[in-house]
């Protein structure tokens, strides 16, 4: 096996799940079902039911995200049972995942704070529902005025209390990022070391059944742990043609934009479970894409820096390109007119503003990601010199 950071299959699909995202919501920014165009509904383009193109499903590139996030975090626990290194990870991840998700909350505050967010006014000429309400910020009726002490505060919540954040609507996921990468990683602990299958099992879908209470991306999270560490173990590849039925049969799952009637899905008796099974299902695509690309059999691991690059990019482009959307490519297709004009330089804008954006923060994002794993390193070391041990081999992802 190659070293997590010589994934370089992995990281590309994890920036192209990063793009895919902005473009779904871009189209439903500026290509409302009601307006697209015969041959764009055809080919799935209006971003509604009964499917979207699965290279721009944003709920099944969501998915994709966790499955690459769970196998990331625990590709290095499964070998061996090392709580240590596990409580490590698990303290590591919510100062991890804060700093983006304050600066996700508080740049759209400031661009709403200087009268930069135009989401409103776009919305008035293209007619999305999805512009308006979560294109830039949205305060809950007879809540508080936004501000930026209130978007600070707002990125602490929404840990706690899940669903989506009224100053940047892709910040929904953060609670399932953070919930589901702790009980991937105590499922880690649990079937780490020697092969059990049965047991393995067994201990997965008990941890699973209980990580869906919460959230389907919880337990897809749990679910790809068990995959992990069989893969971990495991030398198989698969052949260029049975890799490419995985993958392709991965993104057919993938276009479904809700595989069941809307009308089951807002019955009170079962409603929550055919939303639970909507996301399961695109879990099991993702899984297969993952399989397909990861298991792909090569001469030799491809070596891609600028896909590592674009991988390194990957979250800070998920959580700043709602607020671009909303203030620069807004005010464009608002002072240009909507029209395939101000639509195709408002895509443009988009792209390259969010690319820049995440490039200046990812840089600190990669400071502070080095700052956390130095400070774990240090807390290590000081409890193998007070307790006489030696240290482990590898430090925890």
């Amino acid at each position: 096996m190659h070293k997590v950071s010589r994934y370089d299959d992995l990281e590309l699909l994890r920036g192209f799940a990063a793009l895919a995202v902005v473009v779904y919501h871009f189209l439903q920014a500026f290509l409302p079902a009601p307006a697209a165009p015969p041959l764009a509904d055809a080919l799935g383009f209006s971003v509604e039911r009964p499917f979207v193109l699965a290279p721009i499903n944003g709920p099944f590139m969501v998915t994709i995200f966790f499955v690459l996030s769970s196998f990331a975090l625990t590709l290095k626990l499964v070998d061996e049972r090392d709580p240590a290194a596990v409580l490590t990870a698990m303290a590591k991840r919510f100062p991890r995942l804060l700093p983006l998700t304050l600066i996700g909350t508080m740049l759209p505050a400031a661009l709403f704070a200087l009268g930069w967010m135009f989401n409103g006014d776009a919305a008035a000429l293209t007619g999305s529902r999805w512009l308006e309400l979560y294109g830039g910020i949205s305060p809950r009726e007879n809540g508080p005025a936004p501000s930026l002490a209130r978007a600070a505060l707002d990125s602490v919540r929404l840990f706690g209390r899940g669903g989506g954040s009224p100053y940047n609507s892709a910040l929904w996921t953060m609670r399932y990022e953070l919930v589901g990468s702790l009980m991937a990683l105590v499922t880690a602990l649990m079937i780490a070391g020697r092969r059990r299958p049965l047991t393995d099992v067994a201990i997965t879908i008990v941890l699973g059944l209980v990580a869906l209470r919460i959230h389907a991306l919880c337990a897809i999270c749990v679910g790809t742990v068990l995959l992990t560490k069989y893969l971990r173990a495991s030398q198989v590849t698969f052949t260029p043609r049975t890799a490419m039925a995985l993958i392709v049969g991965g993104l057919i799952i993938g276009c479904t934009y809700k595989p069941f009637p809307e009308s089951m899905a807002v019955d009170p008796e079962f409603g929550h479970h055919v939303l639970r099974m909507d996301w399961l299902i695109h879990g099991v695509g993702a899984i297969m894409v993952f399989l397909g690309i990861h298991r792909w059999r090569r001469s030799s691991a491809p070596d891609w820096p600028w896909a590592r690059a674009l991988g390194r990019l990957s979250f800070a482009v998920y959580v700043l390109h709602v607020p671009v959307i909303g203030s620069l490519a807004s005010a464009i297709v608002y002072w240009l007119g909507y029209g395939w004009l101000g639509v195709a330089v408002a895509g443009l804008a988009t792209a390259a503003g969010t690319i820049a954006l995440a490039w200046v923060i990812s840089g600190v994002d990669l400071w502070w990601v080095a700052r956390l794993n130095w400070a774990a390193r240090a807390i290590v070391s000081g409890r193998v010199a007070r307790q006489g041990l030696q240290p482990r081999g590898s430090d925890a992802p």
